[in-house]
């Protein structure tokens, strides 16, 4: 039988989990507002979520994921569960291999000799419409993606504001890393990734020594006095700098590494290095690295 003591830590570790949960639903569900979503939306993909998560853990302990069962975990009525099992939507229909393909356009174009200038690795202005000699937007997406279109991976890049359009005959790359614009579909996909990868670490990481497997990387620093916030352009231009540096060395070191071969199976995995700075309630500034 639980003791009193045992049950108060419990609670509180209930409500700091629950504290932590607000603290990041809140951004979240402000970045959702804005697109247009109200919580009603949301709260049927909360439910998919919980009913996806505890099937399985369900399945994890070999247990069939009954609607009781899954019902019983989640906290959920048997209603709301077998509607989520029902649903046409169950699945995760998105398309996740999207901004992988967007960010490899962007990285050939900077890297491969048919597309940038050698050595100073500046990417070519080339033409939408192929000519006889000369490289085009097409050739690139068949040779970085070739089961994508090149239209719409066009279409989805000036979108994104990462390439531009001269004059309606060359495209231009603006960046050699993929940041899409707010609220564009890719800009959606791009942010889910980058929050669910993040989270994904923690998840691994708080539960290495149950799952017997290695730690991912989880650095971060953090100013030990206040920076005033109309320094904040300098900072992010020194924190953006640094990270480019840091970007670009392990770009390089995933493009040698990688096998172009290699298919997705269960046992391949894509990684994502990503470096964030934010800024916290009181005031000072934070980079974080996850992978």
């Amino acid at each position: 039988m639980a003791t009193a003591d045992t049950l108060a830590r419990q609670s509180s570790a209930r409500q700091d989990l629950l504290a932590t949960a607000e603290s990041i639903l809140d951004p979240l569900v402000d970045f959702l507002m804005r697109g247009g979503l109200g919580a009603n939306a949301v709260k049927q993909a909360l439910i998919k979520c919980y009913v996806r998560s505890a099937s399985q853990l369900l399945s994890d302990k070999g247990m069939s994921p009954t609607t009781s069962r899954v019902a019983l975990l989640s906290e959920l009525t048997r209603a709301e569960v077998a509607s989520a099992f029902e649903s046409r939507e169950f699945e995760d229909h998105a398309d996740p291999m999207l901004v992988h393909d967007l960010a490899t356009i962007l990285n050939v174009w900077h890297t491969d000799d048919q597309f940038c200038i050698p050595f100073g690795a500046m990417p070519r202005e080339l033409d939408i419409v192929g000519r006889p000699g000369r490289p085009c937007f097409a050739d690139l997406v068949r040779v970085a993606s070739p089961k994508r279109s090149s239209s719409e991976m066009l279409q989805r890049l000036v979108a994104s504001g990462v390439v531009q359009i001269i004059e309606e005959k060359t495209v231009r790359a603006l960046s050699r890393a993929f940041k899409p614009r707010e609220y564009d579909s890719a800009a959606v996909a791009y942010i889910g990734q980058q929050v669910s990868g993040l989270l994904r670490t923690f998840r691994r990481n708080s539960n290495a020594s149950v799952l017997k497997v290695s730690k991912f990387t989880e650095k971060s620093v953090k100013t030990d006095h206040p920076i005033e916030v109309r320094r904040e352009p300098e900072v992010s231009g020194f924190v953006s700098e640094r990270a480019m540096e840091l970007l670009r060395s392990v770009d390089d070191w995933f493009v040698k590494h990688a096998d172009a071969d290699c298919s997705v199976t269960s046992s391949t995995a894509h990684y994502t290095v990503s470096v964030f700075l934010s800024r916290s309630e009181d005031g000072s500034l934070q980079s974080v690295q996850g992978t």
